[in-house]
């Protein structure tokens, strides 16, 4: 069932689920949401299996016209969410019509949303996950980011009655400071002072 076309895709938004587990030893990375607490909040606000497959949108999100009728909810990172250009709330059940346009403006606090549809996101399954792997070009839909022009497909399932909202207390706050933790290995004694201070710049900026 066709569920949404693109209009924007964004600025890096693909499918995602909590992971592809089991094939590390291959070389093939777990991928999945890097906000899992944020993902299934955002299934579970559909009425999804926490592991549905939902977009993840990363600093810009996507425009979006419904294809038919449906619930959507949006989570994570602090953004605007508008349905035909009025303002919708995140953390709860969205129901929109067919024809509705949705947009999710840029990340104002942490780096990445998560938009889930009522019954999950179908692709096909890769190795036990319908995550983006973009390296390998798999997962997803043809293991890419979204472009302008793709349908996104959904399962064929009734929509929920009243909508959900997550409680306030339980949505997480997103701030600029974070707390690293680490494990020391065998050889940290030969590395300088100098040295750690850079290794942990370079993480904060790889994450």
């Amino acid at each position: 069932m066709n569920v949404f076309q693109v209009l924007k895709p964004g600025f890096f938004t693909t499918v995602q689920d909590l992971g592809r587990y089991g094939y590390l030893k291959y070389g093939i990375p777990i991928s999945g949401a890097m906000d899992s607490f944020s993902m299934v909040g955002a299934n579970l606000l559909v009425g999804n299996s926490p592991n549905g497959a939902c977009l993840e949108i990363t600093l810009i999100g996507p425009e979006l016209q419904a294809l038919t009728d449906t619930q959507i909810a949006v989570t994570g990172g602090k953004t605007s969410v508008e349905i035909n250009g009025k303002k919708a709330h995140m953390w709860q059940t969205l129901t929109v019509c067919k024809g509705d346009i949705i947009s999710v403006g840029k990340v104002e606090s942490g780096c990445r949303c998560y938009l889930s549809i009522r019954g999950g996101i179908n692709v096909p399954m890769v190795l036990g996950s319908r995550s983006t792997y973009v390296r390998g070009r798999f997962g997803g839909i043809n293991g890419r980011q979204l472009k302008a022009g793709d349908i996104i497909e959904g399962f064929t399932v009734s929509l929920l009655g009243a909508g959900l909202r997550m409680p306030e207390s339980l949505v997480p706050c997103f701030g600029d400071s974070f707390t690293v933790r680490v494990v020391l290995g065998p050889q940290a004694n030969m590395f300088t002072e100098w040295a750690y201070k850079l290794s942990f710049q370079i993480l904060i900026r790889l994450r």
